[in-house]
């Protein structure tokens, strides 16, 4: 099983003040890894030793669809969101692909 990686600290003395920085909203969602390798696919949450490929069918059905001769790992937020654009953490009740 893959381990997620967690972030790191930022020293603000390392920060070129003249670099242009591109900020986006912060949507607070479940932290998942997707790893796609060959016809094998799990979506592994952060504090789970097991696959979620259960809690979210959709996801996996998709992400099948994905070929590749190499292994593909994608890491980030599991968000969701409703028709009026407000986002939620990703729980199996709420998910709209």
């Amino acid at each position: 099983m893959e381990s997620l990686m967690l972030a790191k600290e930022l020293k603000l003395e390392n920060v070129s003040p003249t670099k242009i920085w591109n900020i986006s909203q912060k949507i607070d969602g479940a932290r998942y890894q997707l790893v796609i390798d060959k016809d094998k696919v799990s979506l592994i949450g952060r504090h789970s030793n097991s696959d979620s490929n259960d809690k979210y069918p959709e996801i996996i059905e998709e992400a099948k669809k994905i070929h590749s001769d190499s292994k593909i790992i994608l890491d980030g937020e599991l968000c969701v969101g409703t028709s009026n654009n407000c986002f939620h953490s990703a729980s199996p009740n709420n998910l709209i692909l």
